[in-house]
């Protein structure tokens, strides 16, 4: 999978980003999630204009969907003629909610540009995408995407609120956390923050990340062995961070222990502890 972020500029677009809007390719397949203000224009950067194969929308709030509008009039009026219908995947509504941008009375030519699919908790496809989909907590129905492909996965949560699924995730992830600072022999006494409520920092042996240049090169080789994690440096100290997401188990966090771990000892640190 490839992700590019089109737009991630919250409420409204901003001089350097559109709202939000992102991009996710596979096997050839364009999938645009969100199209929110001024991402239209962003987006030609990407991908082609007719190129976009489907769309999803995490809720109808219009710095997440108005320019479907917009996409809707260049898929009409295209110089080769009328673009023919995709998919567009959004909460109960999306047709009519995009349709009144058209005028008060809607735009019932809205479904020759577009076919409208109503999301639902649960799992469905979307081209060669694998999606999860659960509600999320904020003022109208929104829905949270986890894409799975190819032994990849992406959580997409939207706009939300905390909800109980974050708290589970919360806890999963701190177990996960001692399970991979116990393997590496490492203390998570005074950490210096916590990134997010499903995130957690494990420090590194003393001596590994010891400069910001180290962390690309850590990355890249962590990437070579498929291990999905973050390192970074702070404060003259190297940390992996961590994250959960609602297909994690704790036996996900022994094999990232294992994994860094072998890394280490293949790059010849002597400083994992045993």
């Amino acid at each position: 999978m490839r992700l590019t972020v089109v737009g991630c500029s919250g409420s409204f677009p901003g001089p350097e980003s559109a709202a939000s809007c992102y991009l996710l390719e596979a096997d050839g397949f364009r999938l645009v999630i969100d199209m929110g203000n001024g991402s239209l224009g962003a987006l030609q950067r990407y991908a082609p204009l007719f190129g976009v194969d489907a769309i999803a929308l995490s809720h109808l709030h219009a710095d997440h969907c108005v320019d479907l509008y917009s996409y809707s009039v260049a898929r009409t009026y295209a110089p080769a003629g009328p673009q023919p219908p995709i998919p567009v995947y959004g909460p109960a509504g999306t047709r009519e909610r995009i349709s009144l941008l058209h005028s008060p009375e809607g735009d019932d030519g809205l479904a020759n540009r577009f076919t409208f699919e109503t999301l639902a908790p649960g799992s469905t496809r979307i081209g060669p995408f694998g999606v999860t989909l659960a509600h999320m907590n904020h003022p109208v129905e929104t829905f949270g995407f986890r894409f799975a492909h190819d032994g990849r996965t992406l959580a997409y949560t939207g706009d939300t609120g905390e909800t109980d699924a974050v708290a589970g995730l919360a806890s999963l992830v701190t177990e996960g956390q001692k399970k991979v600072a116990e393997a590496l022999g490492v203390s998570l006494e005074r950490l210096p923050v916590r990134p997010a409520p499903a995130m957690r920092l494990v420090p590194l042996p003393a001596g590994v990340l010891a400069a910001p240049d180290q962390v690309d090169p850590f990355y890249q080789a962590l990437s070579g062995q498929r291990i999905e994690v973050a390192p970074i440096h702070f404060d003259g100290t190297g940390y992996l961070r961590i994250a959960a997401a609602p297909y994690n188990t704790l036996d996900d966090y022994d094999r990232l222990a294992g994994a860094v771990r072998e890394l280490l000892q293949r790059s010849g640190s002597d400083r994992v502890g045993r």
